[in-house]
């Protein structure tokens, strides 16, 4: 028996009470549907809109910025004026994707509803972001409208929660705690890693020397499907022997997310060899958000294009397709883009453009050593992402099994 159920076994022998949401909280305004008698006082706080809070972002500051998104960021003193707010809150998004957030401190924030504790003898602040958190399946469904949704805050008030003594409450915070706190140092170690990586791939792929280029007219094979080929979304399926890769299956990670992608018929895949995917293949966008850059290094089934993605080959052997990856992905690919795509509201990368693109060819041993202290970086990058996975999956688990009180 863990030590949370043994106290309560022993300091709730007839079960844990659950309460109304609004028993123990005050929000920061008076809500037209909810009786007065759930809201019996107001903490009010000003806020500022989404525009005028990216008008003072400045995380040189200390004071936390409470967005209704999932944004983090700061602001000064001086620029938050008379806008600043202090306290333990929770905050939800009077629009748009629920969401809960804790902050204790001096803070500014955007258009979101704030509760805090009435009683904290009674009840947590902390314990009530936890049990809100666990809850957001359910208050998901509490956010309605045709465009932007709003939260009912009747239902939300009313939603019953459970309510150990306040000595549970803080163990179960502290357990909650270590894991939130781990997850957030990992997260931090990988995003350190990240600007490393950045900073050596910068300075390995940037040739102060004369050095020979390839041109992607005349060295590579560039294959696309062209003019779509007729294809069309109503023939994208959901379940079937063939992906087809489209822009917005391209992951940060500079990979292609295949559980993301659609499914065409045979007879689409066969259509053009040219476009059937093969691994140690290049990937660029052309259309929309140009230039995102995928490796294949693993193919788990057969797969091709549509109309929005180039496959890049080299015909030479002088450049290895992982140098090719990491040369398309740093900076000089950027900016070549950024002075060439095609004007206009939409933007595209044409064939006969990017066929103006040179690559710098080093030595092999050099192009070796580049993708080795590259690959290294993204390894180790990729072990930290699937271990922050596995603590969110065991951080999950346990806030459910220490909030459910079953």
């Amino acid at each position: 028996m863990s030590k949370i159920e043994e106290m309560i076994k022993r300091l709730c022998p007839n079960g844990v009470e659950r309460i109304p949401v609004w028993r123990y909280t005050a929000w920061d305004k008076k809500f037209n549907a909810v009786d007065k008698s759930m809201q019996k006082s107001i903490n009010k706080y000003k806020y500022l809109l989404a525009k005028d809070l990216e008008e003072i972002k400045d995380n040189s500051g200390d004071i936390r910025i409470l967005y209704t998104t999932e944004e983090i960021a700061y602001t000064t003193e001086e620029k938050a004026g008379n806008y600043i707010s202090e306290g333990e809150v929770i905050a939800i998004p009077w629009g748009g994707t629920p969401s809960v957030k804790y902050y204790k401190g001096r803070f500014i924030t955007g258009d979101n509803r704030i509760a805090t504790s009435t009683d904290a003898e009674k009840l947590s602040n902390k314990y009530l972001y936890y049990v809100l958190l666990d809850n957001m399946k359910t208050i998901s469904k509490f956010y309605r409208g045709a465009g932007i949704k709003h939260p009912s805050m009747y239902s939300i008030l009313t939603l019953e929660i459970p309510l150990p003594p306040l000595t549970i409450q803080r163990e179960i915070v502290s357990v909650l705690d270590s894991f939130t706190m781990l997850i957030d140092k990992m997260k931090q170690e990988v995003e350190l890693r990240k600007k490393q990586m950045e900073y050596y791939r910068e300075k390995l792929l940037s040739f102060e020397e004369e050095i020979r280029k390839l041109s992607f007219g005349k060295d590579f094979t560039l294959k696309a499907r062209i003019g779509w080929q007729g294809l069309t979304k109503n023939e994208y399926l959901q379940d079937g022997e063939y992906k087809l890769i489209t822009g917005t299956d391209f992951t940060t990670n500079y990979t292609i997310d295949f559980d993301h992608c659609v499914y065409v018929s045979k007879e689409r895949y066969e259509q053009d060899p040219y476009i059937q995917i093969k691994e140690d293949d290049v990937l660029i966008t052309k259309d929309g958000t140009l230039g995102k850059i995928a490796y294949i290094s693993e193919l788990p089934m057969p797969a091709t294009l549509n109309g929005g993605v180039f496959v890049v080959r080299g015909k030479t052997g002088k450049v290895t397709q992982r140098f090719l990856k990491y040369y398309l992905i740093s900076n000089n690919f950027k900016n070549w883009i950024e002075q060439n795509h095609t004007a206009g509201s939409i933007m595209h990368l044409t064939q006969k453009l990017l066929e103006k693109f040179n690559i710098p060819v080093p030595s092999p041993s050099t192009q070796e050593n580049i993708v080795s202290t590259l690959d290294a970086f993204e390894q180790y990058i990729s072990k930290l992402e699937r271990l922050i996975t596995l603590r969110e999956k065991q951080y999950a688990y346990y806030r459910e099994k220490l909030l459910t009180f079953e």
